[in-house]
Parts: C-alpha cells; structure tokens; sequence
C-alpha cells in the first residue's frame, strides 16, 4: 500500500452513474492536480468508459510515482450484496483487470459504496483485496474481518478521509450495512420497481451463466445492468438498467429461428414463482402471486420494454367509479400448457381465469379473461384491466372502440378486442374498462390482443 505509514488518507472518489459520469469527468481534470501524495483514487466504470487517453496518463504517471493508489470495487457500482455471488466476483475481478491494464497498477483496495455484508469478505479475499472501505457510520475504527481462513481489513472514510490505523486485533466490524436504508437484500422487498429490476437481472444472470459461449459484451451490458442506484426504484435509473439486462440476454440468446418458451420458476428468490413467457420477439413475464401482474412486455429487437409498472390487474365493480385499486392481492394458481400460461383463482364472490399466449412469430399477445360468479348468480357491471406504459400518449383516443392505437415513439401499440371497450386515464395507469353482462350460471369472456406496430 502506498504511504502505509500514514494513518488518515486523503480519499477521492467519482461513483458516478450513467447520467452523471460526464460531469464527474470534468470534476476529476480539475481535481487531480490538486490530489496530495498519498492519496486513494476511485474511479467507477461508467467514467473509466469516458476516461480519454490524456487524462488516463496523468493519472498512470501520478500512480507510477506513488503519488496516488487506485481502488477498485464493484466494476459498475453495484450493490454487491444484492447479486448473485459468481457476479459480485466477477465486477470485482474485471473492475481489478481494467485498472491493470489501463494503468499498469495492481489494486489491492475496493470502494463498496453504500453496500456491505459479510458474504463479501471471502469473495474480495478470493479475488485479491486486501483492504476495503466503509462509512464511518458503519465502521468505527479500522478491523480485520475474516470468515474461516479469508479476511480484509475493513477501514473506514468520512468527508474525504480514510482512516487505516491504529489497528486494534479486536475492533468489533458490521455484519452488514446500507446506508440509509437497512441492508441492501431488502430493497427489492420494498418498492415493486425494485423486486421487478432484482427479477430481470437474476434471470438474465442465470441465462449468461448457462449459455454456452456469451460474448463479452454481454457480461458488460449485466454489469452496467446491475448499477446499485437502479435498485432504489427511481424511474429513469430503473428504465436504463432494464434496457442494458434486454441487451445482455439478446447478445447471449442470439437464436435465429422462431421460438416460444415458458417457464414457472421463481426468478426474484422470494418464494413465489414467476410465469416466464419468451420467444425471439417478446419477452413477458408475469407475477401469479401478485393479482398476476405482467410486469414486462419487452420488444426484443428494438431493446425496448413497454412497460412502467405493472399491469393487467384485474378488478369488478358495479359502478365504473368504483373501478378503483386493482387486486394485487388476488393469488392464481398458474399453469402452462403448450404455447401459453393459465392463471386461475377465486376472488371476492367471483372466479376468474386468464390465459396468456404470445404470437411467436409477432410482436403480439393474446390474453383472454373468463369471469363468473361463485354462487351461480348473474352480474351486471364492469370488468377492468390496467396498462402501465412508460410513456402513456396523451391526449387519449376516445371511445368505447374495438380498437385503439397508442403511438409511442418510433412505435405504437394496438389494442383489439371483439367487443367495444373505453380507455381511460387513472392516476399514472391507463385503465381498459369492459362492459360485463353475466347470466345466471354462465361466464362471460373477454378477449384482448396486444400487438405491437412499426
């Protein structure tokens, strides 16, 4: 370690993410002179990026003279934590190459963020870190923090300062810390965008690790899919991560003939399963438990999810007025039979059964709802499902129609039922009304397409 000797370090650090590694970038040109001998330099991977052959050099020659020492971390600035563990390897170990390669350095320090438990401790040991950092609010002083054989000194940084010594044999550590907000394996419990974002990124994880030979770019595009700050649920850093976990599974599922696969597995590790339904146009996946939200519609060719929330939840009113919060609590029982997933349950005097089932060889969904009543008695009301896009259009066709097309961007998406319904606006959703006349001891059914149009 560089000036091993000294016991507060000067410490820099440019964790920026996508949207603000251009503006870090200018802060590290006029910074870098400035930086004291001794000091620790953390640059994240979106700068490293952008990091010009000019001011990469600087930086080498203020490191070959032992003026500055670079850390590394998470490649990305992931919340290691939350991933999988072959992934929190894998960011440290290429984080730790690029800045050999790029800089002539071995690291030997890592900057975890906001981000800490002990499962970190043999994984950063493993992969050749002697040292990391923490907030002072989660370490008081400098310790050794080892499980069985493998351990790192844990040291601790406040207002630009990291603390390495004196070292105490017994200095007491965290199990775990997240700043502000518990520990970071809770968050995906905590926001639906966040369990959603934590679903994809798991699945697409798992597709690289079983996938024969992905590109390395696919292993980039889950890295940057996996930036910590996306996992908060703030809606353009959830939207970026989405797109760059589509790009990844494209890039290690490049398969070019017509295919439809399902599966009902557990993507998100919370007990429940998922319904998965993919083919070489769409990917859709639904959550069962959960009033059986769809909680993806992706175009695969054009990277692009549709989605802003969770959608086609169900609810029954009497009253279109009443057509308030939908029945996210509603359980089905799924099922998958061929070419397409069925959902079933009972729920509040009425029983409902949905089936899904792509187009495999469009960009379109065929979904179809059958409700009746548990006691045999007839029904006159409403039946409604819920569409969050992410960029609704406005204003909105008006109707009832069979038909609606909503332009978005450099698409639109077409909505076609056999029978007249309305759209309208609720809150941030936009909500499919259906006129719903139910006989004694009959069903009526409702058939939608979603297809999407270039």
């Amino acid at each position: 370690m560089v000036a091993s000797n000294l016991v507060e370090r000067p410490l820099f650090v440019y964790d920026a993410g996508p949207f603000e590694a251009e503006a870090a970038l200018s802060r590290l040109v006029r910074e870098l002179p400035r930086m004291p001998a001794g000091s620790l330099l953390f640059l994240s991977g979106f700068v490293l990026d952008r990091l010009e052959n000019a001011l990469a050099e600087g930086i080498a020659e203020r490191v070959e003279r032992e003026e500055l020492e670079l850390l590394g971390g998470g490649l990305y600035s992931p919340y290691l934590p939350l991933l999988p563990e072959r992934d929190a390897a894998w960011q440290l170990s290429d984080m730790a190459d690029r800045l050999e390669e790029r800089f002539g350095v071995e690291v030997r320090g890592a900057w975890l963020g906001d981000a800490f438990d002990l499962t970190l401790i043999p994984i950063l040991a493993e992969e050749g870190y002697t040292f990391a950092l923490l907030p002072e609010a989660a370490l008081a002083a400098p310790a050794y923090a080892a499980l069985e054989e493998e351990g790192v000194w844990l040291f601790p940084y406040a207002k630009g300062r990291v603390r390495t010594g004196p070292k105490d044999p017994r200095a007491p550590f965290p199990a775990g810390f997240f700043q502000g907000d518990g520990h970071p394996r809770l968050l995906p419990r905590k926001r639906p965008e966040a369990a959603d974002l934590f679903a994809k990124m798991r699945w697409v994880s798992d597709k690289l690790e079983e996938a024969k030979r992905p590109p390395e770019e696919a292993y980039q595009r889950l890295y940057r899919g996996q930036w910590g700050p996306a996992y908060r649920g703030e809606p353009k850093a959830v939207a970026y991560a989405w797109r760059e976990l589509l790009a990844a599974e494209n890039r290690c599922d490049p398969r070019k003939y017509a295919w439809l696969e399902l599966y009902l597995e557990d993507m998100d590790a919370d007990g429940f399963a998922e319904a998965i339904l993919e083919s070489h146009t769409l990917n859709l996946y639904l959550r069962p438990a959960e009033g059986g939200a769809l909680f993806a519609f992706d175009v695969r060719e054009l990277e692009l999810p549709l989605l802003g929330g969770r959608s086609m939840v169900p609810r029954i009113a009497v009253d279109p007025e009443a057509l308030g919060d939908g029945w996210h609590e509603l359980r089905f029982e799924a099922t998958k039979y061929r070419d397409r997933v069925h959902l079933a349950a009972s729920h509040r005097g009425f029983t409902l059964k949905a089936t899904y089932r792509p187009r495999p060889k469009e960009e379109a969904l065929e979904l179809e709802w059958r409700i009746g009543r548990e006691d045999g008695g007839a029904f006159s009301g409403y039946f409604a499902l819920n569409l969050a896009l992410k960029d609704p259009p406005a204003p909105l066709p008006e109707g009832p129609a069979e038909q609606y097309r909503l332009a978005l961007g450099a698409l639109a998406l077409v909505l076609e039922s056999p029978r007249p319904f309305s759209l309208e606006r609720r809150g941030e959703d936009l909500l499919l009304v259906f006129p719903t006349e139910i006989p004694p001891g009959k069903t009526r059914r409702h058939r939608l397409l979603l297809r999407v149009e270039r």
